[in-house]
């Protein structure tokens, strides 16, 4: 956070914006909530694991499964190969699923609201 991804935000953005992360065990750790306060950062908060309303989880379960095929990793840079095939093949095999995501994002919401924040049934 505080070496690339908040400096990255704020060059974009500016300092007016909130950051949207869900309540995993790493986001709420003692020291990532005083980073946060220290730099006055505003947070959205959103249940962990919540594909229906988060879609990077979608994403990352796609990664996950082109970069860890059960194979070990040896290095450094085969873990980097790894990462860029993955989002390649993500992209070209999930693209139109992963646009539709975002296309239909606020219904699914709505669903999730409606449905008292239980997960979907697709």
């Amino acid at each position: 956070l505080k070496e690339f991804i908040i400096p990255n935000i704020r060059e974009k953005l500016g300092s007016n914006f909130s950051l949207q992360q869900d309540n995993a065990t790493s986001h709420e750790a003692r020291l990532v909530i005083q980073y946060l306060a220290d730099e006055q950062i505003k947070k959205f908060k959103w249940p962990a694991k919540s594909p229906d309303i988060n879609i990077i989880e979608h994403v990352w379960g796609l990664m996950k499964e082109y970069i860890y095929d059960g194979t070990t990793i040896a290095n450094k840079n085969e873990l980097l190969d790894r990462i860029n095939d993955a989002a390649r093949k993500v992209q070209s095999l999930h693209g139109e699923t992963i646009k539709r995501m975002f296309e239909t994002y606020f219904d699914r919401i709505l669903k999730v609201i409606q449905g008292g924040g239980n997960l979907l049934k697709c």
